[in-house]
């Protein structure tokens, strides 16, 4: 399986059944986690397949109702266009506000869980840097009990 496909698959794996502790994320990517941890943020280099991660986060704090999980991609390059043509509905949320190359510009859309975003480095606005899942409320919407 090529990288697009391989980074694609896993994606569409993450937004289907949203992972909702360490673990499940660590089943999802293919990535060891320690076991018996609430929170993670590895940083490093961990490979899965074709895929090569250079951070991974899943932070669930106590005030939040749901965790937030970041994934950083450290080699590969899903082309932007690939994304927005895999995942339709996405919209700007992010602009880079400055000349820093490690500014972002976002992508994100709604789910029934919370909203999926991508991000683009100023530096390369071309390859997909790395994806947030945010379980929050969508705006408007009632709060979940």
């Amino acid at each position: 399986m090529n990288y697009d496909a391989a980074l694609l698959r896993t994606i569409d794996r993450l937004v289907a059944v949203p992972p909702q502790t360490p673990d499940q994320l660590s089943e999802s990517i293919s990535v060891p986690v320690p076991p018996g941890h609430r929170e993670i943020d590895l940083v490093g280099r961990f490979k899965s397949g074709e895929i090569t991660y250079s951070r991974v986060e899943f932070r669930h704090s106590p005030m939040a109702i749901a965790p937030i999980v970041m994934l950083v991609l450290s080699e590969g390059c899903l082309a932007r266009t690939a994304v927005l043509s895999h995942y339709e509905g996405l919209e700007i949320t992010r602009f880079p506000h400055s000349g820093y190359p490690d500014e972002v510009f976002s992508y994100s859309r709604w789910e029934s869980w919370g909203q999926l975003s991508f991000s683009f480095k100023q530096s390369n606005l071309e390859c997909l840097s790395s994806i947030v899942l945010d379980y929050i409320a969508r705006p408007g919407a009632p709060w979940p009990n």
